[in-house]
């Protein structure tokens, strides 16, 4: 108001924003943040998911993270890493086999060592905002068979060998499909 008095934030009309502004911290601000995610994986079953976790801290120097990956409440994939620097950002990749079938879900979260590794995220002196500490995703772990077409103008001994090579692999189909020269061309 213009004679200095604050104005309540109820007194405002519904349309003008207000915004929260924090002063006068006492001590330096520290923060750890599990900035991005990214999750990688062959076509094949049984073939590692790799996760690859952006990790953003801010003022803590000598601090030790740990970085993991939750089925649940079960670690399935856990490493850490001490942070060098004032403002750092490292990338850590993980790896692992899912261990049930169809669309799995996981959770990435990183948090400073020390404490039970089970606990929720909870706010702390060292980190008080721990909202942005954990990341879902989803894994497709569905189980498939790939289909081969060999397709050949006349028939050849090689089709044996690739047929018996791909037997062994019982997510690979082969059909084949040969040309047979004769009076009357068809395909076999």
């Amino acid at each position: 108001q213009s004679d200095g008095s604050p104005i309540a934030p109820s007194d405002l009309p519904a349309e003008v924003p207000v915004f929260a502004v924090g002063t006068g911290l006492e001590s330096r601000w520290q923060s750890l943040e599990l900035a991005g995610i990214s999750v990688g994986r062959t076509n094949f079953d049984h073939s590692p998911v790799a996760v690859t976790v952006r990790v953003v801290s801010e003022g803590l120097v000598g601090e030790k993270v740990v970085v993991e990956v939750l089925d649940g409440k079960r670690i399935v994939q856990s490493t850490s890493f001490t942070v060098a620097e004032d403002r750092a950002e490292n990338s850590v990749q993980l790896e692992f086999v899912p261990r049930q079938s169809g669309w799995v879900s996981y959770r990435a979260r990183v948090r400073l060592a020390g404490g039970t590794p089970l606990e929720t995220l909870i706010p702390s002196e060292k980190d008080p905002i721990a909202e942005n500490n954990a990341r879902d995703f989803v894994v497709d772990n569905r189980d498939r068979t790939y289909r081969i077409l060999y397709f050949s103008g006349r028939p050849t001994w090689e089709i044996k060998f690739v047929r018996r090579a791909l037997e062994q692999d019982p997510q690979l189909g082969l059909s084949s499909l040969i040309r047979i020269s004769g009076p009357e061309r068809k395909f076999v």
